[in-house]
């Protein structure tokens, strides 16, 4: 075991920023209020600070921010969060990493996950195992603290980022989760 799986989990403002921008555009400040009344106060203060697309935030931050948001606003089955993380890769991909996205080529989006996942989150090992016309298996592997809600994120993550790039009926199933006791969490993807 490698000595990067002690280091705290982070996630990019990027990855943060949409989130939080939704609940407040929705929502309000009222319902932001909400949200972060349900959070720890330390997971709190960086959403209180300016928020920038380029700084790492504590990955606790960015679970509070979803778990507290899907017991609010969503049924309290994480199908809110898998909407959000949807959103959160439209905007980011549309805007500062659109460079990843080919209109029309989901296989290429799927190709440069690894390369977004380590622009957006450490540590962990993105890896693809498949990469198929209409399929692909993804990995992710030694991320220290598990979350379910993370999974889900990671769901409307990748279902959003196909659909930016043309794809449609986008189907992500967490096939294998470290949530469980699984050694790894497994995503297969099926699109047309």
């Amino acid at each position: 075991m490698g000595g990067y799986l002690l280091k705290e989990p982070r996630v990019k403002g990027s990855a943060l920023i949409p989130g939080y921008k939704y609940i407040l555009k929705h929502y309000g400040k009222k319902g932001l209020d909400k949200v972060t009344s349900q959070m720890d106060p330390k997971d709190v203060k960086p959403i209180q600070e300016k928020l920038l697309t380029s700084k790492w935030y504590p990955y606790r931050t960015f679970i509070g921010l979803m778990r507290a948001s899907d017991d609010f606003f969503g049924k309290g089955d994480n199908s809110f969060i898998i909407d959000l993380g949807c959103l959160c890769a439209k905007e980011g991909l549309s805007t500062i990493y659109k460079l990843f996205i080919k209109l029309g080529n989901p296989n290429q989006t799927i190709a440069k996950s690894v390369q977004m996942w380590h622009l957006s989150f450490e540590p962990g090992s993105l890896e693809i195992l498949k990469n198929e016309k209409g399929h692909a298996v993804v990995r992710l592997s030694d991320w220290p603290e598990p979350r379910k809600e993370f999974c889900m994120a990671y769901v409307g993550g990748i279902k959003g980022a196909l659909e930016l790039a043309g794809a449609s009926e986008v189907v992500v199933k967490e096939t294998r989760c470290a949530c469980l006791g699984d050694k790894y969490c497994e995503w297969d993807i099926t699109w047309k």
